[in-house]
């Protein structure tokens, strides 16, 4: 956990919620309203045995200027992760898109 942050050029300290958890999720859908985006995270199970189901894990709702944000530390870590492992790369994949009847 890191110490501290800067925000704005504010130095503020870092605390961990009586909450906090930590979830492996491999599966995630998004949606948004007007005033928020919303994402919920889940896992990929099998539910009874052979039956590939999600377990939703979590839903986390945020401003659209803090997404923006998010996507730009997802994009770091992901460049990180690729130029520590040469050779790997993460290939994005298309959500699924939705049937009409």
């Amino acid at each position: 956990m890191a110490e501290n942050v800067v925000v704005e050029g504010i130095n503020i300290p870092v605390t961990r919620a009586e909450e906090y958890r930590a979830v492996y999720v491999n599966h995630a859908t998004g949606g948004l309203t007007n005033w928020e985006l919303h994402f919920t995270l889940g896992t990929i199970v099998e539910n009874p045995p052979g039956k590939p189901a999600v377990q939703e894990q979590v839903m986390v709702m945020m401003t659209y200027d803090f997404a923006k944000a998010l996507q730009g530390t997802i994009a770091q870590v992901v460049k990180a992760y690729e130029t520590n492992r040469p050779g790997a790369t993460v290939t994005a994949q298309e959500p699924p898109s939705e049937k009409k009847d």
